[in-house]
């Protein structure tokens, strides 16, 4: 395994990575030495380039691990568009399922932050949760000029 640390407005992010792909993007607290390849070398570039409002669309192989439900959630999340949101109900339902909860806890377990864009999923009353911590979720949120139709 790769990993390489970069530090972001919202904190220190590890990007972990195997020969193939991204397995891995969280924030972390712990800064150690890094071990980096290729992949994860571009992942910090296009990292630092979403924070810095110069992309849009990650262009970078993820591989997440995860059950079946979880990946088919997972990629249902990458269909959003930056900058728009849907909720829980509606992933569900695009998933034809009504286990809207089930997807909430399939975002928890979301193992490559901002790339596979839990943050865009919210609850109909205001932002559900984030892994992350909801201030996180409400800057990138932000960042991303989403319209919140609440008052967080």
């Amino acid at each position: 395994m790769y990993f390489e640390y970069v530090s972001t407005p919202v904190g220190v992010y590890k990007i972990v990575a195997d020969e193939r792909a991204i397995v891995s993007l969280s924030l972390t607290e712990n800064k150690w030495e890094s071990a980096p390849n290729d992949l994860t070398k571009e992942c910090k570039k296009q990292l630092l380039e979403y924070f810095y409002g110069k992309r849009k669309i990650f262009e970078i192989q993820v591989e997440p691990k995860g059950t079946r439900f979880q990946k088919l959630v997972w990629e249902e999340l990458l269909k959003i568009p930056y900058g728009e949101t849907r909720t829980y109900k509606q992933v569900a339902h695009a998933l034809n399922t009504e286990g809207y909860r089930a997807i909430g806890q399939a975002c928890s377990k979301n193992p490559i932050e901002i790339v596979i864009p839990c943050h865009r999923v919210l609850s109909e009353k205001g932002l559900g949760g984030y892994s992350a911590g909801l201030n996180v979720k409400l800057f990138l949120l932000k960042l991303e000029g989403a319209q919140l139709n609440f008052v967080p």
